[in-house]
């Protein structure tokens, strides 16, 4: 009952309120309309009554308009025209006022004599009964009205659109996600935290004991279609807590305050629902470093303090445990990742080797129905660096394809819809149009870097001359590397082997291209972190430039250091596959022939080649 009652209060202070803005806005309309017929003449030229009657005295005056219950009259002086006309001809005569000259509005005396005193001066005179005047003033007021109804519409649209917006949910609720921890693949290495964490949701007393608080919220932050949700989901799964999701794009709105108020609405319904999961995904669309200026920092501004507020001000968060989820870690405020409010950061990253991702394919292609000889380790070897998303989109896309051939999920199919993934759709075949020489500059520039990666013990998955987005149009997949360190020599390596494909055309056809533009880039950046940053170039020394950036005592040539370097990386690639160009020769011509090589096809091509040759030169 006290409930319905604050409740029915609340409803009558919000009717008040759209009242109170309505009555304001009508009377600022009835403002305006009265000071439009007020100011009807404004705009017209003035003089005062004492300057009328020296030009009346001076006989400047030839006629006076004026209307019934007004309080003006218009004065027309003679012109050049009209002062040598006589009476009747001035009769006939009609003044413009589309000039600022020869003509002003005065007081309208309206004393007894008026008219008489006026016509013996041999003034004429023009009365009218106010008619034409009442009707454009009536015109005037209809327009003002249209006008002042369009306003107050506005005001009650904006008003219920704001309701609306408050009213509208942004916290989607799921009683039992349905995801356990075994469902949860290819993050081994963190879920011993997260089993951990997740014990506090199923026992609020555990760490009493001892003393421990128990955390009152994690990040989880890395790239896209990682599995950051499925982990939350699983975690409420697994305590038996519900899970509140808020998509943190959707808090933000246009109106100032409106997404402070959502925060501390959210937090709000967590609390009834206590002890619940609360996921806020997407945290940097609300969560990003603060700045001052402008009505849209403020308004972000004030979303991170009352998100702030409820993580460790005075309202109580008993049983809500805040998981965050973002793709841009660095790019969070500061407040929000201190202890007390998100207590730990965890890294979900991709799968980390194609056994992982084998078992994430296994998954999601039991949704559909397969053909017997479907094997998807080729596949999952090949696909280094895709996420659970990625592999669960090829696989759909292969479904569809299965289905547009009228077959079921083949291995045809997944490679068709593994190499538009990985070409952005662009795979076309051999036509007329595809000249020799171009595809002929690709095998070779490809052939360059898969034989530098195996003569330097760098095994690779895939060769390709299929056109992609950038170089030449073709693309080499490296194997998996799980090492979490890397020596000088393997980045020496990975450096010459972004310049084979440069090399490899200078080598076979005596000239460069473009193509090796993306290869460059790459290669460059890696220079300077050699050089610059793991302090691996011996003539630099062990210094960082990134610390010591803004020092103005510190000067270095850096360009000429890269240069040096870049320079013997190229000459060390260049000789590398200059004394083994045979077996370059041999991938190139493969590459023409059939276009794609997986590892099986590459190995065998190169154990062949070292039985043919004399002796492989590294």
């Amino acid at each position: 009952m006290d409930d319905k009652k604050k409740n029915n209060q609340k409803k009558s202070s919000g009717d008040w309120g759209i009242r109170i803005v309505i009555i304001v806005t009508i009377i600022i309309g009835i403002l305006i309309i009265a000071g439009k017929i007020k100011g009807e003449t404004d705009d017209s030229p003035r003089k005062s009554y004492p300057e009328f009657k020296k030009d009346w005295d001076a006989g400047l005056v030839d006629l006076i308009e004026y209307a019934e219950n007004s309080e003006d009259m218009t004065v027309y002086l003679f012109n050049d025209e009209t002062k040598n006309m006589s009476y009747e001809e001035r009769e006939k005569y009609t003044y413009s006022k589309s000039e600022k000259e020869g003509w002003y509005v005065t007081e309208y005396p309206a004393y007894f004599d008026f008219r008489k005193d006026y016509l013996e001066s041999g003034i004429r005179l023009s009365t009218s009964s106010g008619t034409a005047s009442n009707i454009a003033n009536i015109i005037s007021i209809i327009g003002s009205s249209f006008m002042l109804i369009i306003l107050v519409s506005f005001f009650i649209t904006s008003l219920k659109t704001l309701g609306g917006a408050m009213k509208s949910e942004i916290v989607e609720i799921i009683e039992n996600p349905g995801v356990k921890f075994e469902d949860v693949i290819g993050h081994d290495e963190i879920m011993d935290d997260i089993k951990f964490l997740t014990s506090f949701l199923k026992d609020k007393d555990k760490g009493k004991a001892v003393g421990a608080e128990p955390p009152r919220g994690i990040v989880f932050y890395g790239d896209p279609g990682c599995g950051k949700t499925h982990i939350a989901k699983a975690m409420a799964s697994e305590a038996g807590v519900p899970f509140l999701s808020v998509n943190s794009s959707r808090v933000v709105e246009m109106y100032a305050g409106l997404g402070a108020k959502r925060i501390r609405s959210i937090f709000a319904k967590a609390r009834k629902m206590a002890p619940c999961i609360l996921f806020f995904d997407e945290l940097d669309a609300i969560g990003e470093e603060r700045h001052s200026g402008g009505s849209v920092d403020q308004e972000y501004n004030q979303i991170i303090n009352a998100l702030l507020q409820e993580l460790d001000g005075m309202a109580n968060r008993t049983g809500i445990f805040v998981i965050a989820a973002t793709n841009r870690a660095d790019v969070l405020d500061t407040a929000l990742v201190r202890s007390g409010r998100f207590d730990r950061k965890i890294l979900i990253g991709k799968p980390k080797d194609w056994q992982t991702r084998y078992k994430l394919a296994q998954l999601y292609a039991g949704k559909y129905t397969c053909d017997e000889s479907l094997d998807l380790t080729s596949f999952c070897k090949q696909c280094t660096g895709f996420t659970g998303a990625d592999i669960a989109s090829v696989i759909n896309q292969a479904s569809l394809i299965a289905t547009k051939n009228d077959t079921l999920l083949t291995n045809d199919a997944i490679n068709e819809a593994f190499e538009n993934k990985i070409f952005n759709g662009s795979r076309t075949k051999k036509s007329e149009e595809e000249l020799r020489t171009d595809k002929e500059l690709v095998a070779y520039h490809e052939a360059g870097h898969a034989v530098a990666s195996l003569l330097l013990d760098m095994p690779i998955e895939r060769i390709s001359v299929i056109g992609n987005t950038s170089g030449v149009g073709g693309a080499v997949f490296n194997s998996d590397d799980n090492s979490q360190f890397q020596t000088k020599e393997k980045i020496e390596k990975r450096i010459q082997i972004y310049y084979a494909g440069r090399a490899s055309e200078d080598i076979h056809f005596d000239t460069i291209s473009t193509g090796a533009c993306n290869d460059i880039e790459v290669a460059t950046s890696l220079i300077a972190d050699y050089t610059e940053k793991f302090g691996f170039d011996d003539e630099f020394g062990l210094i960082s430039t990134r610390v010591l950036a803004d020092r103005s005592s510190f000067e270095v040539n850096r360009s000429e250091r890269l240069k040096k370097t870049a320079k013997a990386m190229y000459d060390a690639v260049h000789t590398l596959l200059n004394n083994n160009y045979a077996i370059v020769t041999a991938f190139a011509e493969k590459l023409l022939e059939c276009e794609t090589m997986d590892a099986d096809e590459v190995k065998a091509l190169y154990e062949t080649c070292k039985k043919d040759s004399d002796t492989v030169i590294v």
